[in-house]
């Protein structure tokens, strides 16, 4: 402790009598060897007599500033956090009894910020045996427990998000029955209004997709498809859209930097990410609001605050309003799912959940700042893409008209799914081969040469859909894989060198055939003989 920080405490030392200085004294030594606040607490008056620097500064004040702002225990405590103020009164109860007490409790800055602060406080008795006094330390627990409440978040997230994963993975598999069956008894049915209800059936069933897609992003376990593209001009796009649809029309101030800023991300997805966050301003904004947006370079330092992602170049979107702001209660949870203010007829809650796990899942991070009754801020930060090739985003060709003479390995667990492919492809003109486990199509690829391999990833057992793709990329370099999955995450080169397409269930038929016809147009593989 400095000299000026003993010269102070000496000046509050001569406000008690010789005994009071004398525990003083002692809790000076303490706090010096333990780095630890120190205050006396007379329990009768209940006034502070005394308090050191150091504790008067864990409250962002000075010792006579404190002294004067304590209310006492029967008094209103403005300093304290309303749902604390009884642990402090139930503490100092028992140390009138003579027990030494130890609590912690959160506490009010000067500038209504909230600390954490630990305390233990030792009875002192006068000569008839009466307690008069606590004699207390403190130690400012802020950092810690905000590290802890991180944690604690990190972890509930983690937990949520596998579940979610988890849930919405049996969704996906639902909805691809239900559009797939609908789609083939549409394609059989002249009458008007089986098909306008099968259509509806699709839709829903599409819609559903959409969710879980919403789900699983917020969970990083989505199927995406990036590719090369330029933030700028995404988000130009993302913003025209925005302004076509949105019935109330704030003001938007669109800054870009000349320079691209070429980023590697799924397009849909990142479109979506960017017209809920515009959506989200623009509720929060009033009439004659705004909302400024730029994209730019930005240096992550090392020393860089936390919430940051790490020390290096970023490809930023800044969309800030100028709204009534997030509650600091609030502002912990807005990425957790369904966690809306909204009614539900406004809104599901999955928005910028959701686009926390989509910039997770692409290697970036969203930050997001708000004070109340003057806007929030959201920072979404791209890794750079220099000159990186992005795989599965192949072409959606015109499907040829038939399929004849090509074979396909179909690996597909769930009945009801692979039973809805098997009749799709063969009415495409494919010869199938159907697997519902990983040991069959072990035994298929050994026995066949395949045109195209067309696998779930999850299955029972100990194999997956990319080691099935494997063995079937060892026997024919050329053939093309597609992985139709609910859920993949592709974290590896050799995932990646396996699979040459990633497909989200549920699909449209239409689409998968449209895949499935790029694919083969562009690899143009033999055609299938007996091994």
């Amino acid at each position: 402790m400095s000299d000026k920080t003993v010269s102070e405490d000496d000046a509050l030392y001569s406000r008690i009598g010789a005994g009071g200085e004398s525990h003083a004294v002692m809790l000076e030594q303490a706090a010096r060897i333990a780095q630890l606040g120190y205050f006396v607490f007379n329990v009768q008056e209940s006034i502070v007599e005394l308090c050191s620097v150091r504790h008067a500064a864990i409250f962002g004040q000075t010792p006579s500033d404190f002294i004067e702002s304590v209310s006492g225990l029967k008094g209103p405590m403005t300093m304290i956090h309303p749902e604390d103020r009884n642990i402090l009164r139930e503490a100092y109860q028992r140390l009138v009894k003579g027990e030494t007490i130890e609590m912690e409790y959160r506490f009010y800055r000067a500038d209504r910020s909230i600390g954490y602060i630990r305390e233990t406080v030792a009875p002192d008795y006068d000569a008839t045996g009466e307690v008069v006094r606590g004699l207390g330390s403190s130690l400012d627990v802020t950092h810690t427990r905000r590290a802890e409440e991180r944690k604690a978040q990190a972890n509930r997230l983690a937990a949520l998000g596998e579940l979610t994963a988890g849930v919405a993975h049996d969704v996906n598999n639902i909805l691809a029955v239900v559009m797939g069956n609908a789609e083939l008894l549409q394609d059989g049915i002249d009458s008007a209004l089986p098909s306008q209800l099968l259509s509806e059936i699709v839709s829903a069933a599409r819609r559903g997709g959409t969710l879980t897609q919403s789900l699983l992003n917020f969970a990083q376990r989505a199927t995406i498809r990036p590719v090369p593209l330029d933030l700028g001009e995404e988000t130009a796009r993302a913003v025209v859209m925005f302004e076509r649809t949105s019935l109330k029309k704030p003001t938007i101030a669109v800054g870009r930097g000349k320079p691209a800023l070429p980023i590697f991300a799924d397009r849909d997805n990142l479109q979506s990410v960017i017209l809920n966050i515009l959506i989200n301003a623009r509720d929060a904004i009033r009439e004659g609001g705004s909302i400024r947006i730029t994209s730019e370079l930005q240096s992550v330092p090392k020393d860089a605050a936390p919430a940051l992602p790490p020390a290096g170049e970023y490809a930023c979107l800044t969309i800030q309003d100028d709204g009534m702001g997030i509650p600091p209660h609030n502002l912990a949870r807005v990425t957790e799912p369904f966690f809306t203010t909204k009614s539900r007829s406004e809104g599901s809650g999955l928005g910028l959940s959701m686009a926390a796990g989509f910039m997770r899942q692409l290697g970036g991070e969203i930050v997001i700042t708000s004070e109340p009754g003057a806007g929030t801020c959201v920072r979404l930060f791209f890794p750079l893409h220099r000159d990186r090739l992005g795989r599965g985003d192949a072409t959606a060709f015109d499907a040829p008209s038939t399929f004849d003479k090509r074979h396909v390995l179909l690996l597909e667990d769930e009945d009801a799914i692979r039973n809805v492919l098997h009749r799709n492809l063969t009415r495409w003109g494919f010869t199938v081969t159907a697997a519902s486990t990983g040991e069959e199509a072990v035994a298929a690829v050994a026995a066949h040469r395949f045109d195209l391999a067309l696998l779930d990833n999850y299955f029972p057992g100990d194999l997956s859909g990319v080691d099935i793709a494997a063995l079937v990329k060892g026997r024919t370099a050329a053939t093309p894989v597609i992985l139709l999955t609910g859920m993949a995450r592709l974290d590896n080169g050799a995932d990646r060198a396996v699979i040459d397409l990633v497909l989200a269930k549920p699909i449209p038929a239409a689409e998968l055939r449209a895949r499935i016809a790029g694919l083969l147009e562009t690899v143009h593989p033999p055609r299938s003989e007996p091994a």
